[in-house]
């Protein structure tokens, strides 16, 4: 099975969109693997689907456009067409469907005609077309995910949201995953707050803001949609996945030796005193502790000196052997 080469000139550089590519590749193929062939989602109420969105050929007009396209222009080794235009028309008639709204003989021309259209996709013109089609996809989904953004009403939200790529990829992934239904209410999701009364999602499920939008109302967006009631499994492996991906994008927790690191080397640079002024201003309660610990210290030494004094004067013996006692 080959892997998906449409998105390999995508570097984490070109932001957005190379996020989103590589949560395709896990979330809707098989780390990479399975965009040139024909599959059945096996959880979810669609159609036959391909590429590496997973165009479902049961509802999508342009996975039909696409797959149509592929069929008539595929051909093998000798110049002959994998797939004929009599196959297209069973292709029409018995395919674009959701497999729960296909008959005994859909289904059967399906496995029919399955190992072309396996061939086809797979076929050099296949794999050129799925790859084109994939950079036009990708631009679109990059836009839309901005469009929202720059929608949102809600200053706090709006902010966070330009500034997570976590986020950012997630209204991607569920663009990609759901219906009009489920993408028109997270939208309307995005903008409110706790005070909100939240979303009503198809399939009954009202889902709100807790406290300040983040990732964790995110997930519990999806978790509360039918999918995510029916199949919660699979629905925390899609926001996993997205968070694996966009690990790198956010700031690494620091260690105590790399704070104290960072501290000594802002210390050793500092020429105008400006930097100590700071370090003093954001930590003035270790500061004021610390001050405390020494002063309770140099008190505690200051009372010990104080008794080896007066224990020297009360015994000279002790004075002439230097103030230790043998005895």
């Amino acid at each position: 099975m080959s892997r998906f080469t449409g998105g390999d000139h995508l570097k984490p550089e070109d932001g957005l969109k190379y996020y989103i590519h590589q949560t395709m590749m896990v979330n809707e193929l098989s780390g990479g693997h399975g965009a040139y062939k024909i599959s059945n989602a096996e959880k979810a109420a669609s159609g036959p689907s391909f590429g590496p969105i997973q165009y479902d050929i049961g509802g999508n007009d342009k996975g039909q456009q696409l797959l149509e396209r592929i069929a008539r222009e595929a051909i093998d080794s000798k110049g002959n067409r994998f797939i004929s235009d009599n196959e297209i028309k069973q292709m029409q008639i018995h395919l674009y469907k959701p497999f729960n709204k296909m008959s005994a003989e859909d289904k059967q021309v399906y496995q029919n005609l399955k190992p072309k259209l396996n061939q086809a996709l797979a076929s050099e013109t296949g794999i050129s077309l799925i790859n084109r089609d994939y950079v036009k996809v990708l631009n679109k989904k990059t836009d839309k995910v901005n469009e929202i953004i720059s929608n949102i009403q809600n200053p706090e939200n709006k902010k966070f949201l330009q500034s997570d790529i976590q986020a950012q990829v997630f209204i991607a992934d569920i663009r990609n995953q759901y219906g009009k239904k489920v993408n028109e209410a997270l939208v309307e999701f995005l903008s409110q707050s706790k005070e909100d009364n939240g979303v009503r999602l198809p399939g009954g499920r009202q889902v709100k803001v807790e406290g300040k939008l983040d990732m964790e109302d995110l997930k519990n967006f999806r978790m509360n949609t039918a999918y995510g009631v029916n199949h919660p499994a699979d629905a925390r492996r899609r926001d996993k996945h997205i968070e694996d991906v966009t690990a790198p994008t956010r700031e690494k927790p620091r260690t105590q030796t790399d704070k104290f690191h960072a501290l000594v080397q802002g210390l050793l640079n500092d020429k105008d005193g400006s930097f100590a002024e700071q370090v003093l201003a954001e930590n003035r309660e270790v500061v004021d502790a610390f001050n405390a610990k020494v002063q309770e210290r140099m008190e505690q030494e200051r009372q010990q000196t104080a008794a080896r004094e007066i224990s020297v004067q009360q015994n000279p013996a002790e004075r002439e052997l230097g103030g230790r006692s043998f005895g």
